[in-house]
């Protein structure tokens, strides 16, 4: 957020606020606000790749 907002800063622009919308390769879609929802190891294995698979002893 600081480097967004600090960018926008040098280009004479003003932020008030940001609002994430997604969370690395994961969107978060209808989550409302301070929820929170789990996220399958299989899902995770698909999106992060075969590293994050292995550490978590997950089968793709």
């Amino acid at each position: 957020n600081r480097e967004v907002k600090r960018i926008a800063t040098h280009l004479g622009l003003s932020v008030n606020r940001l609002i994430r919308t997604s969370f690395g390769p994961f969107a978060l879609g209808d989550l409302a606000v301070g929820a929170a929802d789990e996220v399958k190891r299989k899902v995770i294995a698909e999106q992060l790749g075969a590293d994050v698979a292995r550490t978590l002893d997950v089968k793709s």
